[in-house]
């Protein structure tokens, strides 16, 4: 049995760093207009993640929003993070240790799309995957993603949902 879950919870927040410091990402979050794409100025990792005061923004959440609160989130376009797979029992033969985190990209429909006939969650989340597919974090070995799965909220309310998984081959990775 895995008896240590704080890789998972170090993996959350590397996946989130991993996204924040990409320029693509940044823009498509901060901006709202359908030129977001192809802005010169850049917004930096300080911009999404707290304002003058220290409140956190969320363009980049650590925690599960419940379908209700979605529409009253205070953002129109987002990236919620969340740990709900994880294999504890690692007592087979091949003593893999497998844990999926889900990586949700989620606007609004007066934000969906983009000028160039590009839309602002296919943007994201195909930028998200060429971050995060094969990207080695230090808690938890090699990311991949394996799947992309829509989620509809409400008729106004969509996005994407790219599962994420680490499975380490027993090289040193303490879980």
């Amino acid at each position: 049995m895995i008896k240590n879950l704080l890789n998972f919870q170090s993996t959350m927040f590397e996946i989130r760093d991993i996204l924040l410091h990409d320029e693509i990402i940044r823009k498509l979050l901060y901006f709202d207009t359908k030129d977001a794409y192809n802005k010169t100025e850049v917004p930096s990792v300080e911009d999404l993640l707290t304002d003058d005061t220290g409140k956190d923004l969320n363009y980049i959440t650590l925690f599960p929003i419940m379908e209700k609160g979605v529409r009253e989130y205070g953002r129109n376009t987002y990236i919620q993070i969340t740990l709900p797979l994880t294999d504890l029992d690692v007592s087979s033969g091949n003593n893999n240790i497998f844990a999926g985190v889900l990586v949700t990209c989620i606007t609004d429909r007066d934000h969906y799309m983009l000028n160039d006939n590009k839309l602002r969650l296919i943007e994201i989340a195909n930028r998200a995957l060429q971050l995060l597919d094969g990207a080695k974090c230090s808690a938890a070995g090699k990311l991949e993603v394996i799947n992309m799965q829509e989620v509809i909220f409400d008729t106004e309310v969509y996005g994407y949902t790219l599962k994420v998984v680490t499975t380490d081959m027993g090289k040193g990775v303490d879980f």
